[in-house]
């Protein structure tokens, strides 16, 4: 069974919590391909934060269309040029949840949990996609780190470690 956006309201987000213990519905096809992309970015936030150095401009572009950029880098998540109904959505979904605001810009809004967790920080961002871009984790095309220049990993990648 899949997590569902308005359940993540209701119940907040625990870090550490696994997607398995959020559940709404009864495992259809579309909540399996929901979860099944939720965990794939679960495990591309885990693969960015264990990486032994980061180039000094890692980070893992969630989502980048003309709606707006959301990134996130060693556990802080960015979101630049959203429009100004979407950022206050935001604002106060990181209100609501007690998320510490490090970055308030007139360019963007950046917002973490106390320490990255990647299970609590797939859920924020299956919120902030939905709040900022009305979108799901299924509709997210292809999610990407950019180690460097020339270096990025899909999060279709699997398990494979670069740089």
């Amino acid at each position: 069974m899949c997590p569902d956006i308005a359940l993540w309201y209701q119940r907040g987000m625990v870090p550490g919590e696994a997607y398995e213990t959020v559940s709404n519905g009864d495992g259809g096809t579309d909540e399996c391909k929901h979860r099944s992309a939720a965990s794939r970015l679960e495990r591309a936030f885990a693969r960015h934060l264990d990486r032994d150095r980061h180039a000094d401009c890692a980070r893992v572009v969630v989502h980048d269309t003309d709606a707006g950029r959301y990134e996130y880098v060693d556990g802080v998540h960015y979101v630049t040029a959203v429009e100004a109904d979407a950022r206050e959505r935001l604002e106060s979904f990181v209100d609501r949840r007690g998320l510490e605001v490090v970055m308030d810009g007139v360019s963007g809004f950046a917002f973490r949990h106390e320490r990255p967790v990647p299970a609590a920080d797939a859920h924020v961002a299956g919120a902030v996609v939905d709040v900022a871009f009305d979108a799901t984790f299924t509709d997210l095309a292809d999610v990407v780190e950019v180690l460097d220049a020339t270096t990025e990993v899909s999060w279709t990648d699997g398990d494979r470690q670069h740089a």
